[in-house]
């Protein structure tokens, strides 16, 4: 599941990553609307993709009591011999419960935790953007040369999905809490 997530993660990068070589190639030959035209052209062609091809939540299909074996197919693209022999499906106790997730995460002394989480996803998050916002005009004051300097952010900016998918899979093996104790060391 770590692992997972770290996936996740270095999507959302190497993405933001690719977006300013797309944007200044773009920007360079039809100008800046031309990015703003194709940053809203692509997600619209991509949601038809999606609707076609994205398969329904198991646990909506569970909770609407689907066939179980349009639930079957879902599930064994992620693992089939985990559902093998499996005809019927419930939700959790959890899952029936009906509590709000935002509820959830602060029930039973989760509280603390959870404000914890976030606030160490934020921070983590405001030293990347302020790094990756900054690197540019600091790198043209010590005297690189603009492309330089985007060359520069990039490669900085491709150096943190190897590090994401390492934490990942490390969680998975290990404690969360001393890898993340660590990687924000």
């Amino acid at each position: 599941r770590s692992f997972l997530i770290g996936l996740l993660l270095t999507g959302f990068v190497l993405g933001t990553a690719l977006g300013g070589i797309v944007a200044a190639a773009v920007i360079a030959k039809f100008g800046w609307p031309a990015v703003l035209k194709l940053g809203g052209i692509i997600p619209l062609l991509l949601s038809f993709v999606l609707a076609w091809q994205l398969p329904e939540s198991v646990r909506f299909l569970v909770a609407r009591n689907a066939p179980a074996a349009r639930i079957a197919a879902i599930l064994a693209r992620v693992s089939a011999d985990a559902i093998s022999g499996v005809t019927h499906f419930v939700l959790s106790a959890r899952d029936a419960s009906g509590h709000a997730p935002l509820r959830a995460i602060f029930a039973n002394n989760l509280a603390v935790g959870t404000v914890l989480l976030w606030l160490i996803y934020f921070s983590g998050l405001v030293v990347v953007y302020f790094t990756l916002s900054w690197m540019p005009t600091l790198a043209t004051a010590q005297g690189y040369s603009l492309e330089t300097a985007a060359t520069i952010t990039f490669l900085f900016t491709l150096s943190g999905p190897p590090g994401a998918l390492l934490a990942g899979w490390l969680m998975d093996r290990m404690s969360p809490h001393v890898v993340l104790g660590v990687c924000y060391a």
